[in-house]
């Protein structure tokens, strides 16, 4: 996906459709990872200004780097899920600028 000077994701090919749930569906303990990378050079997402949070508590991780160029990858690390879980994180609520406006599920 690529990202805004705003902090709003996006495919590649739809800068205009813009994307603020992403929803995975995993059946076993695994990873999902998104790659974020700026419409325009020069713009990064802060981690601390999107302050990632789980919604509500769960026993999953995520790591997040961000490159010299911009590019962001964050990884959430999800332990096996029962037909009923679903693992939630709440990026930015659309809060500060350049934060990553985004939330994450992961389901089974």
């Amino acid at each position: 996906m690529n990202f805004t000077s705003g902090g709003e994701a996006h495919l590649p090919a739809y800068p205009t459709e813009l994307i603020y749930l992403c929803e995975v569906t995993e059946t076993a303990a695994g990873t999902v990872t998104i790659h974020l990378t700026p419409d325009n050079s020069g713009y990064w997402l802060s981690e601390v200004m999107t302050r990632p949070r789980e919604d509500p508590s769960h026993p999953g991780d995520y790591s997040w780097t961000t490159n010299g160029d911009g590019t962001t990858t964050i990884t959430f690390d999800v332990p096996a899920l029962t037909s009923t879980e679903t693992y939630k994180w709440t990026l930015g609520e659309l809060e500060p600028p350049i934060a990553l406006k985004m939330k994450v599920r992961v389901h089974r």
